[in-house]
């Protein structure tokens, strides 16, 4: 199964439940939205790794927590539900998410845009200690005392 359609899935399955959870922890509905789908996408770079849709809950719920988005006490599990509009975006979302390369991709990239700041750097580094011994360089600076 692929990570889009265990994400899609758990959507169909627990995003309502997940949704009150985190709507318990705050005020406005698009920020818990958000707030969904930011946990949503911590779910899909690790949905491999995780068996079951009540695990997956159980991760998330956590998640949510170690974030400070849980409010006090359990709350009440089908206070907020999701509408079909809402579904149709965090999917949306998600699916943009998953088709970047999630996590791993963003960490690659940065990975290789330092890789390429380091080289570049190292390079003017390497020519400007070549200048600086060059013979050019020596009879230039020799004919002008500082």
């Amino acid at each position: 199964m692929s990570r889009r359609e265990r994400v899609a899935e758990f959507l169909e399955y627990g995003g309502s439940e997940l949704f009150s959870q985190i709507m318990s922890g705050c005020g406005e509905r698009a920020e818990g939205i958000e707030r969904l789908i930011r946990v949503l996408k911590s779910y899909s770079d690790l949905c491999g790794f995780i068996k079951g849709r009540s695990a997956a809950y159980r991760f998330m719920i956590r998640s949510a927590g170690r974030r400070g988005w849980l409010g006090k006490g359990c709350g009440d599990l089908g206070s907020h539900i999701l509408t079909d509009e809402e579904r149709e975006y965090i999917s949306g979302e998600l699916s943009e998410y998953i088709s970047s390369g999630g996590r791993a991709a963003a960490v690659l990239k940065k990975l290789l845009r330092a890789a390429a700041y380091a080289a570049i750097t190292a390079l003017l580094i390497y020519l400007l200690v070549r200048y600086f011994n060059s013979e050019e360089f020596k009879r230039i600076s020799g004919s002008y005392p500082f």
